[in-house]
C-alpha cells in the first residue's frame, strides 16, 4: 500500500499526520481480517545428495498461453520469469528444456518437444531458447504427454531428479494422465520431484490439474495468479534443486496453530485481492506444540510489507499481532503488544454456528518521518459471532463456510489527538483452506477481499 499525495510546504505536520492515519487504518485491517503474508513460498523436501542434480523444465507454450496478463501475455511473462530464475542456477546442476503445443508436432496430442538436451552448465542456453518462444497454433494441450516424455529423458541422466512445470491450464488430451505419469515415473525407477505451477489457470483446469498431480508420487500443484507468485515459486524451487542438502523435512509437527479453519503450516500461502488491493500471506515459519505455538507471518503488497508474529493457544489464534511496518513512502516502523485478551478466532473444538466471544488487545507503534518521531497506540475491543454454515461461491470455486461478524472499535492516540473509529465486518472461514472472503465498512468506507489462490502443505 503506498501513501500518496505531495506535503504541503509549510510545516512537517501535514505528512505526520498522514502516516497516523494511515496507521490506524492498517491496525485496523490487522484486527478485521488477521494478517498476512506474501513474498515466496518455502518448499521443504528431505532428498540424499548422491548423485548429480538433475532438472527438467517444461513450459506450456499453447494458444492458451497468448491470453493477455498484467505485463503482457502469459507467455511472455512465464518466459520472462523463468529464463530470470534459470539463467543463474548453478551450473553443477544438468538441466533441459521441453515444451508443449508449440506445433513442431503435427499430432497435436504429441506435440512435445526437448529444445535444449541435457547438459551442465546449460542454463544460460536455456534462457536464451526461452525467451524466444511463441505460442503454436494448435488448441489442444499435451501436457500430459511432455511429462512422460520428460520422465523417460530424466531415466537415463543422474539425480536427484526434478521436473518443473510451468502451464497455462490442464491437460486437453487424456482424462487418465495422471495414472500414465504415475506409471511413467515408476517405471523410471526414479526419485522424483514433480512441481506444477499453474499460472492464472481458470479454477476448473486448477482443480484438473491438481487431481492429475496427485497420482504422482513427489509431486505438488502450485497455483501462481500473478508474476509476482510465479517468481516466488520458481525461485525456491530452484534454490531447492541447486542446494538438494540444504533442504528440510517435508513433514512438520501438528501445534496449536495448525487450526482446522485457518491452517498456519510452513510454507502456507494465500493470495487475496479487492477494492483497489491486492496482497499475499505466507506463513514463513511455525514453532510450539498442541498447547502453545506461534507463527511467523509476512504479507507483501505493493508500496509496502507487514510482519506478523501470531500466536495460537487454547484461548485461539491470535492473528492481530502486528512485529513491524515498511512502507515505500514513509519508511520502517516497530509494533509492541502492550495487553491483550481473548482471540479473534476461537479454538477448532469451540469455533461453531451460534458461539459469541470478545477480544481485545493494545498495540503501540514507534518509529519517524522525515526526522520526526512518531508515537502512536491503538486500543481495539472486538466482538465476534459465528453464524450458520453455508456455501460462499467465489471466483475460485464454491466452499462450506462458516462466517463470524465482528464489530470492532479502535480508540488511538498520539501526540496530534485521539480518535476513534469503529467498523463492521464479516469474515468467511472454510475448513482446510482459511479466510476466504473478508467485507467490511467503516466510517462510511466499504473494503472487500477475496481468496484468488491459495497452497496448504
Amino acid at each position: 500500500m503506498s501513501v500518496q499525495g505531495t506535503p504541503p510546504a509549510k510545516g512537517p505536520r501535514r505528512p505526520l499526520l498522514i502516516v497516523l492515519g494511515a496507521c490506524g487504518a492498517l491496525i485496523l485491517i490487522a484486527c478485521v481480517i488477521g494478517a498476512a503474508v506474501a513474498g515466496f513460498f518455502y518448499l521443504r523436501r528431505n532428498q540424499a545428495a548422491a548423485g548429480q542434480p538433475t532438472v527438467a523444465y517444461i513450459l506450456d507454450t499453447s494458444p492458451r498461453m497468448n491470453e493477455p496478463a498484467e505485463g503482457g501475455t502469459r507467455l511472455a511473462i512465464a518466459q520472462s520469469v523463468l529464463s530470470e530464475i534459470v539463467r543463474p542456477a548453478s551450473p553443477d546442476v544438468s538441466a533441459g528444456l521441453r515444451v508443449f503445443g508449440s506445433g513442431a508436432v503435427d499430432v497435436s496430442c504429441e506435440d512435445t518437444q526437448l529444445l535444449v538436451p541435457f547438459a551442465q552448465a546449460n542454463q544460460s542456453a536455456i534462457a536464451d531458447e526461452l525467451v524466444g518462444l511463441k505460442a503454436g497454433p494448435s488448441s489442444d494441450s499435451a501436457l500430459a504427454q511432455a511429462m512422460i516424455a520428460a520422465i523417460r529423458d530424466l531415466s537415463s541422466t543422474g539425480g536427484p531428479h526434478s521436473l518443473v512445470v510451468v502451464t497455462g491450464g490442464s491437460d486437453s488430451c487424456n482424462p487418465e494422465s495422471g495414472a500414465l505419469i504415475a506409471q511413467e515415473a515408476e517405471r523410471a525407477g526414479i526419485d522424483l520431484r514433480t512441481y506444477v505451477i499453474g499460472f492464472q489457470v481458470p479454477q476448473e483446469e486448477a482443480q484438473a490439474i491438481k487431481s492429475m498431480v496427485e497420482d504422482a508420487p513427489g509431486a505438488s500443484y502450485l497455483p501462481a495468479s500473478n508474476e509476482d507468485t510465479l517468481r516466488a515459486f520458481l525461485t525456491s524451487i530452484q534454490h531447492d534443486i541447486d542446494e538438494p542438502s540444504q533442504s528440510t523435512t517435508t513433514f512438520q509437527p501438528e501445534t496449536a496453530c495448525d487450526h482446522p479453519y485457518f491452517p498456519l503450516r510452513q510454507g502456507a500461502t494465500w493470495s487475496y485481492s479487492g477494492s483497489g488491493f491486492s496482497y499475499t500471506w505466507i506463513v514463513t515459519g511455525v514453532s510450539g506444540d498442541l498447547s502453545n505455538a506461534s507463527a511467523s507471518v509476512a504479507m507483501d503488497f505493493e508500496g509496502g510489507s507487514f510482519v506478523y508474529d501470531w500466536t495460537c493457544s487454547g484461548d485461539g489464534v491470535q492473528f492481530f499481532e502486528l512485529a513491524n511496518m515498511s512502507l515505500d513512502q514513509l519508511g520502517s516502523f516497530e509494533f509492541s503488544m502492550t495487553s491483550q485478551s481473548g482471540s479473534p478466532l476461537l479454538p477448532g473444538d469451540q469455533f461453531q454456528p451460534g458461539a459469541s466471544w470478545t477480544s481485545s488487545y493494545t498495540q503501540t507503534l514507534t518509529g519517524a518521518v522525515e526526522g520526526i518521531s512518531v508515537d502512536f497506540t491503538a486500543v481495539v475491543d472486538e466482538s465476534h459471532t459465528a453464524g450458520d454454515r453455508q456455501t460462499l461461491t467465489t471466483g475460485l470455486g464454491t466452499f462450506d463456510v462458516i462466517p463470524v461478524h465482528t464489530t470492532s472499535t479502535v480508540s488511538s492516540t498520539s501526540d496530534f489527538g485521539s480518535f476513534t473509529t469503529t467498523s463492521e465486518s464479516t469474515i468467511w472461514y472454510a475448513e482446510g483452506v482459511g479466510i476466504v472472503r473478508l467485507e467490511s465498512s467503516s466510517e462510511g468506507s466499504t473494503y472487500t477481499s477475496e481468496l484468488d489462490n491459495y497452497f496448504v502443505p
